[in-house]
C-alpha cells in the first residue's frame, strides 16, 4: 500500500473520531527556549524532565478511550515518528500521525483559479512552513473532517477567537500540563467537545500529586497512575517535599461553559479568590 493509499485509509477511519491535535514542547514538558528566556536557566536544572506530562494526559483521556492523537509538534519531522512514540507511553497507541506528513504527503486541497475553474493541489514543504500553528490545524481539520477535535499547544498566536474559545487549550510554555489552571481548562474543553464519557477525572489535588511526581520519574512514563491513597495527604506523594500552604487559591469551574482566557507568562502569579 502506498503512502497516499494509507493516508486515505487513515482519513476515512478518523472522520468519525475525536481528535486531539497535540504539541509536545511547552505541553508535555517545558519549552526549553521559553523557559530559558524567562528564568535564565534550563528547565532540566530545575528538576523538569522530558515528557513529564505524559501521565497527566493519559489520565485526562481515560474518559474517552476512542480519542485519537495527531501530533502538531516538529519533533516527528526532525527526528522521525518512532523515537517520539517511544516516549509517549500508552498515548502512542492513540497516535495516527503528524500534521507535517499528512499535509505534505496525503492531503489534497481544492483551489479556485482566476478563470473560475478549480484545481486540486497538495501542500508543498514551503506551504507548510509558511503557516502558523492555527493555520496548520485548520488545514488538517478541513482535510480530515473529524467528528470532534481539540488542540493543546503553547502557541496561541492568531487563532480565530471562536476557535480558540471552543477548541484550544493554550498552555504556559514554562509549565505545560503541570499548571493547575491548564488542567482545569483541558478537562472543560475535552468535555465540551467530546461529551461527558467515561470515568470521573482526577481531582485538582490528584493532579498536583502526579505533576509533582512526574519529574521524579526521570522522564520515564509511569506504568500506572497512582491511586489516591498512594499520593499521600492532599494528593502529594510522601517523598515529594513539603506541600503548598493550605491557603493556596483554588480555581473552581462553573458548568461546562468554555471561556476564552488570556494565558499569562509563567512568572506572573494569578490569585483567584475562593
Amino acid at each position: 500500500m502506498s503512502d497516499i493509499e494509507g493516508g486515505l485509509t487513515a482519513e476515512r477511519s478518523l472522520r468519525s473520531a475525536q481528535v486531539v491535535y497535540l504539541g509536545i514542547s511547552g505541553v508535555l514538558h517545558p519549552s526549553k527556549t521559553t523557559y530559558e528566556l524567562v528564568h535564565r536557566r534550563s528547565p532540566w536544572d530545575d528538576g523538569h524532565a522530558l515528557y513529564e506530562g505524559v501521565p497527566l494526559l493519559e489520565s485526562a483521556l481515560q474518559r474517552w478511550p476512542g480519542a485519537r492523537i495527531v501530533l502538531t509538534s516538529t519533533l516527528p519531522w526532525a527526528h522521525g515518528l518512532p523515537p517520539v512514540l517511544e516516549q509517549l507511553g500508552s498515548l502512542a497507541a492513540r497516535v495516527d500521525g503528524f500534521t507535517y506528513e499528512d499535509l505534505t504527503k496525503r492531503a489534497v486541497r481544492t483551489i479556485r483559479t482566476r478563470s473560475g475553474t478549480t484545481r486540486n493541489l497538495t501542500y508543498s514543504n514551503e506551504d507548510y512552513w509558511r503557516m502558523n500553528k492555527s493555520g496548520i490545524v485548520a488545514a488538517h481539520v478541513a482535510w480530515l473532517q473529524p467528528r470532534a477535535w481539540i488542540a493543546i499547544d503553547d502557541d496561541d498566536v492568531l487563532w480565530p477567537t471562536a476557535v480558540a474559545r471552543d477548541h484550544l487549550v493554550a498552555t504556559d510554555g514554562c509549565a505545560g500540563l503541570q499548571d493547575g489552571a491548564t488542567w482545569d481548562r483541558l478537562l472543560t474543553v475535552l468535555e465540551a467537545n467530546f461529551g461527558p464519557e467515561g470515568l470521573v477525572p482526577l481531582t485538582r489535588a490528584q493532579h498536583a500529586g502526579i505533576a509533582r511526581a512526574a519529574p521524579m520519574q526521570g522522564g520515564k512514563v509511569l506504568e500506572s497512575l497512582p491511586a489516591p491513597g498512594e499520593l499521600g495527604v492532599d494528593g502529594v506523594p510522601p517523598d515529594a517535599g513539603p506541600a503548598k500552604a493550605a491557603s493556596e487559591p483554588e480555581i473552581r469551574l462553573s458548568g461546562l461553559t468554555v471561556v476564552a482566557g488570556r494565558h499569562e507568562p509563567c512568572f506572573t502569579l494569578v490569585d483567584t479568590p475562593t
